[in-house]
């Protein structure tokens, strides 16, 4: 077993398998899949329990254009995980759409909706026989379906009701969408509830983030929170959606804009919040559900992953320490192994790209370009794909962020190289044209060599070089072109004078 250094918590490896090996079978994806309203799901006196009058009425759900054509997606981009997913705002609905049309659906990794969402279950033959009325042939499926997610949100493991209650409500609320459309002889496949899918992509963006702030911290319980709060996530759903304090009304953006000593004080309470509502335990049985959405992924090397694995937010609190047992590992495997199904999902893709990402040996970096500067691991190119390994210790994220820091700083050298030529223009007046030149040459030759404007490798070489004054750059930001164009600026600034 290998153990990583200087770190608070382990994962155990086993017989050297690679968790990046694994991946999520093909998924389908509906480009023209829309939000629509159902009137109502039951009436009052159809509904297994009263409080779900709430979401019984005007309800939104997903769902494709009638015999709409999909299409199978077999992989995400890189790092897709910690860019797209956290970037979401499932809660938008422009944001919602133009995502499940591109990536697909996230559906409750429990209570059986993936397969439901799928169409493999047919609602129309579980009904029961018809009785007096519609109305008791309803109720009586509602009744049923309800009973199902109950039996299955019973699952003996450590997870507060928290979040799992209301996924349960969301999910039941989807269940009875596809019954009610069944009964209508309308097609109940590819049909998920909003409130489901909404719920669904926030707790694993949140997860994702936590999951990957708590490795980039290696363990440390308030970097970790820092380093979440630095993707843009601040938790909500897997605390539960509950107030835990004035922090509950700001966006991760204003709270790192903070002064220091309040940002501390809200830090503090966010990670008593996530201690209280055992938010480490309940995301990594949440995430290891999804892993196991679909067939074709459970090997030996995950089982281990399961069982060893060991995430403790921070030191010792209380006396207690917040981890998944060996017990609740395989009590989640078997529910998982037994539920899976042959075709892919969105989820189960994401939650196995982490896997990949948390068991590289690549170190974490921050990006260098000023607007991201976000946690990575991989350079990704402007295809999605991740770059050779030539490109490992990249100090951008991204060819996209490259391509920006770079068109940035040569604005910024072109706006320093001007003013230079505007400036000295007088001093310059009666000089002949070949001098003028020279003199933009060294202009240029001076601004190549300028801290910000250097490449980060020819940084490092002119550090190197002792700062020699002769030191060429092999990527000078600023080219003949450049010179060419401030020869001229300053030729008909001299004229002017």
């Amino acid at each position: 077993m290998e153990t990583r250094a200087k770190s608070p918590y382990h994962h155990g490896k086993s017989g050297g398998v690679r968790y990046a090996s694994l991946a999520s079978a093909p998924w389908r994806i509906y480009s023209d899949m829309d939000i629509t309203t159902i009137a109502e799901i039951g009436s009052p006196s159809l509904l297994p329990t009263s409080r779900l009058q709430s979401v019984a009425t005007n309800v939104r759900y997903l769902t494709p254009a009638v015999e709409a054509e999909f299409s199978l997606l077999e992989t995400l981009p890189a790092e897709f995980c910690l860019r797209e997913l956290v970037s979401l705002d499932p809660e938008d609905e422009e944001d919602l759409l133009g995502f499940v049309q591109r990536y697909g659906v996230i559906t409750s990794p429990w209570f059986g909706s993936y397969r439901k969402f799928l169409g493999s279950e047919k609602i129309k033959d579980k009904l029961p026989s018809r009785k007096s009325s519609e109305d008791e042939e309803l109720s009586a499926a509602f009744l049923k379906s309800w009973i199902d997610i109950l039996e299955e949100a019973q699952a003996p493991f450590d997870a507060l009701d928290g979040f799992r209650g209301a996924l349960r409500d969301a999910a039941w609320q989807s269940d009875a969408i596809r019954i009610v459309l069944a009964c209508e002889g309308k097609s109940a496949a590819f049909t998920v509830s909003r409130n489901e899918a909404v719920m669904s992509l926030a707790l694993l963006r949140e997860s994702v983030a936590l999951i990957a702030a708590l490795d980039v911290a290696e363990g440390d319980p308030r970097r970790a929170v820092v380093a979440m709060l630095r993707m843009g996530v601040r938790p909500n759903a897997i605390v539960g959606g509950h107030r835990w304090g004035e922090w509950c009304d700001m966006t991760a953006h204003e709270i790192l804009e903070l002064p220091s000593r309040e940002r501390k004080e809200i830090v503090g309470d966010i990670l008593l919040a996530l201690r209280s509502a055992k938010s480490v335990g309940n995301v990594f049985l949440y995430l290891s559900a999804m892993a196991f959405e679909t067939g074709g992924v459970v090997h030996g090397g995950m089982r281990t992953f399961l069982g060893e694995w060991s995430y403790k937010l921070g030191p010792e609190h209380g006396g207690a320490k917040e981890h998944v047992s060996k017990r609740h590992a395989e009590t989640l495997f078997g529910m998982c192994e037994a539920g899976a199904y042959p075709e892919g999902c969105l989820g189960s893709a994401v939650a196995l790209q982490l896997l990949a990402i948390l068991e590289s040996d690549a170190q974490w970096r921050k990006c260098l370009h000023q607007g991201c500067e976000r946690a990575f691991k991989q350079y990704r190119r402007n295809d999605g794909t991740a770059a050779s390994s030539r490109r490992r210790q990249s100090a951008f994220c991204s060819q996209e962020c490259q391509q920006r820091h770079k068109r940035r700083a040569h604005a910024a050298a072109m706006r320093d190289l001007d003013e230079r030529v505007d400036s000295h223009a007088v001093f310059l007046h009666g000089r002949s044209e070949s001098e003028l030149k020279e003199w933009v040459k060294n202009a240029v030759a001076e601004l190549n060599v300028k801290g910000e404007y250097l490449a980060v490798s020819d940084k490092k070489m002119y550090r190197n070089s002792g700062f020699d004054l002769e030191f060429e750059p092999k990527r000078p930001l600023l080219g003949k072109s450049d010179e060419a164009r401030a020869l001229k600026r300053l030729i008909e600034a001299v004229r002017d004078i």
